[in-house]
């Protein structure tokens, strides 16, 4: 069983993970400088005691952190608000059903695409200042998953990264996918396979 520490250290990889460009919490196995003593000494520690009993598997707390940092960003802080479990709970159903979630996304890019009398690749190559995808993302016609799915099968995120220097929003985005993209292990082969049956009939 997970003990208050634990969540403690994992909410300050996460954050570090998530907030800055060079800490790589998978890389480091979700280990800081932090300290014990700096620990004890927090007011609000009841908050990752009460964390570690609800979720007491190491994988579960992970997910957690992954779903708020990825959901709030940097403004998130672990203070028990029922929206961060809310968040969890949905992230889980995500998760559950990202094959059918990616399916659906997918089709609507296809129709964006139609619409537009353009392909693929215009949804994730630079227009100006900004990509498609993105800017659907922001009206939530499709979900952060898909575009960090699309940005493992193609890598169209670095090589906008090099053409785009909007400072106001794209290195937030830019950040947001890049340190997602680790935590969703998918099958390549058959997400491809979504895309590629859709935009090829």
């Amino acid at each position: 069983m997970i003990q208050p520490w634990d969540v403690y250290l994992i909410h300050n990889a996460c954050k570090l993970h998530f907030t800055t460009d060079s800490y790589d919490a998978l890389k480091y196995n979700f280990k800081t400088s932090a300290r014990q003593k700096s620990f004890f000494a927090r007011k609000d520690k009841f908050f990752f005691a009460k964390l570690a009993k609800q979720y007491p598997e190491k994988q579960q707390v992970i997910d957690f952190f992954v779903a708020n940092f990825t959901k709030f960003g940097d403004v998130y802080t672990w203070q028990g608000k029922p929206e961060y479990e809310e968040a969890y709970v949905d992230w889980k159903k995500r998760m559950e059903s990202l094959t059918y979630l990616f399916t659906q996304d997918v089709d609507k890019l296809a129709s964006w695409c139609e619409s537009h009398g353009t392909g693929m690749d215009a949804i994730i190559s630079p227009q100006g200042q900004s990509l498609p995808i993105s800017k659907l993302w922001i009206e939530q016609t499709v979900s952060l998953e898909t575009v960090v799915i699309l940005d493992i099968l193609t890598d169209f995120m670095d090589r906008a990264n090099s053409q785009i220097t909007e400072t106001i929003f794209w290195p937030d985005f830019f950040l947001k996918v890049r340190k997602y993209r680790p935590f969703l292990r998918v099958d390549r082969k058959k997400y491809r396979q979504i895309v590629l049956k859709r935009f090829t009939n």
